[in-house]
Formats: C-alpha cells, sequence, structure tokens
C-alpha cells in the first residue's frame, strides 16, 4: 500500500481566506472527488495539527474536521513536528506534501513535496521581514525547505523562475501545477433575487468598479484609490473594496482610504463567502494594480464570474489573464486612471473583456490541478505512468 499524507493545516489557520487556504480546501475537496481514480494499492490521507493536538483522516472533505473560526498558528511550532514525525510513522507515509510551501520545515529523509506559493518575502524583504537576521533566517528556512524536497510544486511558471533565480533550486526538480477556479460558485449567471440581496446588504449603488484582496503594500491599493478619485470625479462611479483586512488595512492603503473624497469609495470589508461572485458579477470592473502575484486568483475567479479586469504583467498575472483581461504598467497611477474611465465609458469594449475572460478561465479547473498533483506524487515513489493524467488540458500563454 502506498500512502500518500496531505498536511492542511493551513486550512485551519488564519491563512483560510487567503491563497494558501484555498488552495488547501480546494486540493484536498477535489482530491475526494477523484479518489475513484486512486489505483487498489493507493491511499491518500489529510493531516492537520491545532492547540497541541493533531488528526489524520481519509475524509478529504476538511471542513468538516476544522474549527468553524481559523485561528493563529505558528508553523514552527515544535509539538507540531513531534507529532507529524510521530504520524508519518504510525500512517506509513510514503510521501508527505506540505501545502504551505516555505513555511515548512521537512523532516529530514522523509520524502516530500512542497508547494511553493510564491517568494515574496524574499523578493521584498524591506516590507515583511524586520531587519537583517530576519531575512537570513528567512531565506535559510526556505533554502532548507525547498533543496531537501523529493519536488517542488509551484503554482505558475513565475514562481518557479524565482525559485530558480533566488535560491537556486534545479528547474528540473520543479513541477508547475496551475491551480483552479470553482467553476459552480464562480460562474455568470445570477441567482434569483441575487442582485437586490447583494446591494441590501452591504449598501451598493447601481454601478461600482471592485477591489477584492489584501491590502499589501505590493497590491498597490493606495496607488489605486489615489488614481480612483480622478474616475469618480470623471464617472460618479465609486470605488468598492473587499477583503478582510481592510478591518485593519496596512499603513499606506489605511492613509489612503482616509484621504479619499466622500462618496469615492466603499469600504466594505470582509464578506461571507457565498456572496463573493455575486459581487463580482455585478461590478462593472475587476481592478488588480498589484505589481507581483505569485498566481492571481482573484483574477481568475473575476474572469469565470464574467466580470472584466484590469491588472498589471507583475509575476504570472499574464500567465493567468493571457489575452483576455486589460493591462497596465505596474506604478502609473495615470495608466490606471484612464484604462479605468475607458472601460466604464465603452460597454462593448466591457462586454469584449468579459466573453474573453469567461472562455479563458475554463482553461482553469481544480480536477486538473489534482490530477497533476497525484501524477506529482506518483512520480516521487516511482510510480509514475508516462502520459498526461487525465482531464489535463495545457495552458497557453
Amino acid at each position: 500500500m502506498i500512502t500518500y499524507l496531505l498536511d492542511v493545516t493551513s486550512y485551519n489557520s488564519e491563512g483560510r481566506p487567503f491563497g494558501i487556504g484555498r488552495y488547501a480546501y480546494y486540493l484536498a475537496r477535489t482530491f475526494d472527488r477523484i479518489r475513484s481514480e486512486l489505483a487498489p494499492d493507493e491511499r491518500l490521507l489529510a493531516a492537520y495539527h491545532l492547540r497541541g493536538a493533531g488528526a489524520v483522516t481519509d475524509d478529504l472533505q476538511i471542513d468538516r474536521h476544522t474549527d468553524p473560526v481559523p485561528m493563529n498558528y505558528d508553523p514552527y511550532n515544535r509539538g507540531r513536528w513531534r507529532w507529524l514525525r510521530r504520524t508519518i510513522k504510525d500512517v506509513g507515509a510514503d510521501l508527505v506534501h506540505y501545502v504551505e510551501g516555505p513555511q515548512v520545515l521537512p523532516i529530514a529523509g522523509q520524502p516530500t513535496i512542497v508547494t511553493c506559493q510564491d517568494l515574496i518575502p524574499i523578493l521584498d524583504p524591506n516590507h515583511y521581514l524586520t531587519g537583517r537576521f530576519h531575512e537570513f533566517k528567512w531565506r535559510l528556512r526556505e533554502y532548507l525547505t525547498f533543496h531537501r524536497a523529493r519536488r517542488i510544486l509551484a503554482i505558475s511558471e513565475a514562481t518557479a523562475d524565482t525559485l530558480v533565480e533566488c535560491l537556486r533550486v534545479p528547474r528540473e526538480r520543479i513541477s508547475v501545477v496551475k491551480l483552479g477556479v470553482d467553476h459552480e460558485r464562480f460562474q455568470p449567471s445570477p441567482a434569483p433575487g441575487e442582485h437586490d440581496e447583494v446591494r441590501r446588504a452591504h449598501s451598493l449603488p447601481p454601478r461600482y468598479v471592485l477591489y477584492a484582496g489584501a491590502t499589501d503594500t505590493r497590491k498597490r491599493v493606495d496607488l489605486l484609490i489615489d488614481a480612483y478619485q480622478r474616475v469618480f470625479r470623471a464617472t460618479g462611479i465609486p470605488l468598492v473594496l473587499v477583503g478582510a483586512e481592510f478591518a485593519r488595512p496596512k499603513p499606506a492603503a489605511r492613509r489612503a482610504v482616509g484621504a479619499a473624497s466622500p462618496g469615492s469609495i466603499i469600504v466594505v470589508g470582509g464578506v461571507a463567502a457565498d456572496l463573493l461572485p455575486a459581487l463580482y458579477r455585478q461590478a462593472d470592473l475587476h481592478v488588480m494594480p498589484s505589481i507581483y502575484e505569485g498566481f492571481g486568483l482573484t483574477v481568475l475567479e473575476a474572469m469565470a464570474s464574467g466580470c472584466p479586469v484590469i491588472t498589471t504583467p507583475g509575476g504570472a498575472l499574464r500567465e493567468v489573464g493571457g489575452d483576455a483581461v486589460r493591462y497596465v504598467t505596474p506604478d502609473s497611477a495615470r495608466e490606471l486612471e484612464e484604462a479605468i474611465v475607458d472601460l466604464l465609458q465603452d460597454a462593448a469594449a466591457r462586454d469584449r473583456l468579459r466573453m474573453g475572460g469567461l472562455e479563458r478561465s475554463r482553461l482553469f479547473t481544480w480536477e486538473r490541478t489534482a490530477r497533476e498533483t497525484l501524477a506529482m506524487y506518483r512520480r516521487a515513489t516511482g510510480r509514475f505512468v508516462p502520459g498526461p493524467p487525465r482531464g489535463v488540458v495545457e495552458h497557453s500563454s
């Protein structure tokens, strides 16, 4: 019996609302859906450790085994590693897959796959790391993590390139497996009564531009808000800001929100998961001015929901958007302003982006992500069968 152990602790941590938490959730859930594709001598288990205790389960619907409210969690907790070492031995794990990337130090001698979402703290240490010693420790952990892993799963070509350039990881040890989108949730057809429900819940006007995401400096929310003051004067259409971090935004975003003219922005903050697709569907545009993304999940979700997108080519964003989004130069407030005004005043151009985005988004499915990941497990344990896994499609650039 070959046993694959998937560490999904991050789903129950404060990372749940963000890319890493959603990745853990959808990967495990989709593995459950394609369980019939496992060979008779293969099994897949999920493991998580919190509050000094851990559990292993073959039920990959992991939301049934975690707390309703995510909690703060220290991935370097020594108790976690002692428990994980015992668990690996007890279940006879032939391969462990860590979905947390550089926050994990694989156990020496244990075959592992590690997912790398991005290396943003290394690319921008001034905003993410406090001093040279912190930067040294972070680099060392990442170096050891990725050099000890049997295989590395990068979620984009941009992330794979950064691993090679910044940590000198051999390219042949990296496999690129792109993320998917939940096409059942993020789709263009509204539910009955959705329009009125969303507008009542958040007091939204008939037309708005949406930003959904975090407030990290690299996201350039401050640049967007500044540029949007001129957009608002020209169009009267407000900018809606969605994301849990807007309850306590990073300093640059907080200052920009405070300086915005009355009526130009609406801070919604965190929203229920089932309302986010509706916010995309009803928006005129989704704008993501980030200078770097390891993937760009909100761009993909917006496209799948039928929402036209303006973004930059930073990091993996062009890999996700292809020719189906409008690109602006990173850090160009004037170009961003002009692109937003142009699309707000051109319904035909918005429709073209909407249709292109829907078509592009169909290339990205969690079933493909799960099957390609399972193929990695088999290669890493010597069970690789030549040929692409079932249901895989190649991405165009």
